[in-house]
């Protein structure tokens, strides 16, 4: 009886011991696994900021205008207000194929401003014989920003 009982034993211990093991190859597996995503991830990230570093870094305020960017995109906007100094609202928006303005004659239009002319790359907008410009430039080949007076 006793053999029987130590052979029972020796039997639960082997499949514990199985059980156990096969629980720390997951648990290896399932970190490793962990590891090797955070890695991509992280190299992922090194390789787009070194993409997009040139660009962003040709103005004064990057990170806003990345910030401003992810909120175009994430909440389905039009355009995005990059910062405020002074006088003067900087935005960004899509630049859309077949008129890259639309969007800025869309927002002075809603303001109750009209498109009297384009000189360059400067829009002018009247409104009650009151003429503002609204200077743009391109910022990449998908963005165009531009810079509008804080209307009162």
């Amino acid at each position: 009886m006793r053999v029987f009982a130590l052979a029972v034993l020796g039997n639960i211990s082997k499949e514990e011991s199985a059980i156990n093991t096969s629980q720390s190859q997951q648990r290896r597996l399932w970190r490793n696994s962990l590891l090797v995503l955070l890695i991509l991830f992280s190299l992922a990230i090194i390789l787009s900021a070194l993409t997009f570093w040139s660009v962003l870094s040709q103005e004064e305020h990057p990170f806003s205008i990345l910030k401003a960017i992810v909120r175009l995109h994430f909440e389905q906007l039009d355009y995005s207000l990059i910062e405020q100094t002074g006088e003067i609202k900087r935005y960004i928006s899509k630049n859309l194929s077949g008129n890259r303005f639309a969007i800025i004659e869309n927002y002075m239009d809603d303001r109750g401003w009209q498109l009297q002319e384009q000189l360059g790359s400067v829009l002018i907008f009247e409104k009650e014989d009151i003429r503002i410009g609204i200077s743009t430039r391109q910022f990449t080949r998908h963005y165009l920003l531009w810079d509008a007076p804080v209307l009162r």
